[in-house]
């Protein structure tokens, strides 16, 4: 239900080098235009600039099997009316597309490999913008969702918890 859509991207320019570690990840806003199409967009820093991989990058450590294999983590949670929580599993439907864990509600994509050789301290900042195919799960107008990504070092950035939407 998910694709990459594009990204835009820049970098900083000081001469310092900061020290290798985790991106930092941080959500923009969910632009829902209709129930099968849907932009999730997000931010990322990452100190080392290291983000996205190549269609080549198969073998270990990004082997299919796995958890570095996909850079990007988004997980469903849609809001139970009934006890009034928001619930982290869902059935498995055999029916979804490749892509979705269906026991845990997680979507994974692979960004783009993001050449970062003309940053002068080898930092990246930039932006991300998902194409969804729906913003959630059929009949479901209350949610929300955790997302992450991983560096080619693999290193987890925080999680971050988007607001709640309510679609009428």
């Amino acid at each position: 239900m998910f694709l990459f859509s594009g990204f835009l991207l820049s970098t900083c320019k000081k001469n310092s080098h900061p020290a290798p570690g985790p991106p930092v990840v941080s959500f923009m806003d969910l632009n829902i235009q209709t129930t099968t199409l849907d932009y999730f967009h997000f931010k990322f820093y990452d100190s080392d600039g290291d983000i996205g991989l190549n269609p080549y990058d198969t073998s270990a450590p990004w082997a299919s099997s796995t958890p570095y294999f996909y850079d990007f983590y988004m997980r469903f949670h849609p809001y139970d009316e009934v006890r009034k929580v928001f619930l982290d599993t869902f059935i498995i439907d055999n029916t979804l597309p490749p892509g979705h864990d269906t026991d845990f509600g997680i979507v994974s994509y692979r960004i783009p490999f993001v050449d970062n050789s003309k940053s002068l301290d080898g930092s990246l900042t930039g932006e991300v913008f998902v194409k969804l195919l729906g913003y959630g799960w059929p009949g479901v107008k209350h949610f929300r969702y955790d997302f992450y990504i991983y560096d080619r070092a693999n290193n987890k950035s925080n999680v971050v918890t988007t607001p709640d939407f309510i679609v009428p």
